[in-house]
């Protein structure tokens, strides 16, 4: 029962929604899609372009100082957002897209990126606004939930000890991260046993460690980001450099023994006059 009712929410917001026929593409948008690309598009005109606007604010506000010497500095809210969306997701989803739709996904991706921003600024602007004390860790916590909560008391005019839309988006972000950290761990753990035949149960136990100690432990999460991400970024940056550079190698050695083949000229050039049926999902 339990299965069949996750299968139908995917189904619904990621099953085929909208099927558009562009000449010989077809294009298939599901509901999240459409939703994102919408929210994207309204936030973006309701905020005036302020990625763009903006961008030069926010890179002064990233390298500014913390003259307070409490609470985190700009740079460590950046490190904590980037840890927060950068993951195995993304990786993945940009070969993925690389895969399906070629080199012009990159500009697709760029676009979205643009209106992710401001959909981003958004979310993070009410999650300040709404934010409320943590009295475990002391500072302040906030989300989704809690103006969403906020919301719903707005809504019904009284104080509401829970909300229907701020618990299911409690749960949801639960089950979520439940799942991500089991794909990244055994992605983690695969690679060890791969690399250096560490059996799984290993790094697994050690990955639980780790996590635990920087959960549990007061601002632990931000000082082992802010070493992290930093590095992550850095690989991240090399190994792009890297593979671009294999890649345009590649290609060149490519056209150079088309080049000098006559017979394989004449079938590239057979091959571009044709138009075959692209299908994008």
């Amino acid at each position: 029962m339990l299965i069949q009712i996750i299968e139908g929410v995917y189904r619904l917001l990621w099953g085929d929604l909208l099927t558009l026929h562009l000449g010989n593409v077809t294009l298939s948008l599901s509901f999240m899609v459409i939703l994102l690309l919408t929210a994207g598009v309204f936030f973006t005109l309701r905020t005036r372009l302020l990625p763009v606007r903006l961008f030069r604010d926010m890179l002064a506000a990233v390298c500014e100082k913390n003259d307070k010497g409490s609470g985190l500095s700009s740079f460590q809210t950046l490190v904590v957002s980037t840890a927060t969306r950068v993951g195995m997701g993304n990786l993945v989803g940009v070969v993925a897209a690389l895969s399906v739709g070629g080199a012009g996904a990159v500009f697709w991706m760029w676009v979205t990126a643009l209106l992710g921003a401001s959909t981003s600024f958004v979310e993070s602007t009410l999650a300040q606004k709404y934010k409320q004390p943590d009295p475990l860790y002391g500072g302040w916590r906030g989300g989704p939930a809690y103006y969403l909560h906020t919301l719903a008391e707005r809504k019904r005019g009284k104080k509401l000890r829970r909300s229907v839309a701020a618990c299911l988006f409690a749960v949801s972000g639960l089950i979520c991260w439940c799942g991500i950290s089991q794909v990244v761990s055994n992605s983690v753990s695969e690679a060890f046993q791969n690399a250096f035949s560490i059996p799984p149960l290993v790094t697994t136990l050690v990955l639980t460690a780790l996590a635990a100690v920087i959960v549990l432990r007061k601002e632990a999460t931000v000082k082992s980001l802010d070493v992290m991400v930093p590095i992550m970024a850095g690989r991240m940056k090399i190994s792009g450099h890297s593979l671009l550079t294999i890649i345009t190698k590649t290609l060149r050695q490519l056209l150079l023994l088309i080049s000098r083949q006559p017979h394989l000229r004449q079938t590239v050039r057979r091959q571009l006059i044709r138009q075959p049926r692209i299908q994008m999902w």
